[in-house]
């Protein structure tokens, strides 16, 4: 998801900047059916993530509030809205 690296995950770098700067951010349901699943194959694609590590980020961002930057987050929420789940993108009060 960046104009230099094409499609996937920028640079740990940029994206350490970015956690840093701006916070991370998280998706909270809005009302309707649970996307758990959904959002875990979002972040297998996204990430190029195992179903473990996706579930264990996944489980770690209930527990911090961070799944990732805003844009990450947001291609989520996008993804989840196509697929029929009414999530939002929100900021965490914790930073990385």
């Amino acid at each position: 998801m960046s104009d230099d690296y094409g499609p996937g995950p920028g640079s740990d770098d940029l994206r350490r900047g970015l956690l840093e700067k701006f916070g991370g951010f998280g998706i909270r349901l809005i009302e309707g059916r649970d996307g758990t699943v959904a959002a875990l194959r979002h972040l297998k694609e996204m990430f190029g993530y195992t179903p473990s590590e996706a579930l264990a980020k996944f489980k770690e961002s209930k527990s911090n509030g961070i799944l990732g930057t805003v844009v990450e987050v947001e291609t989520i929420v996008q993804a989840l809205r196509r697929d029929g789940y009414s999530y939002e993108t929100i900021a965490s009060a914790a930073k990385d």
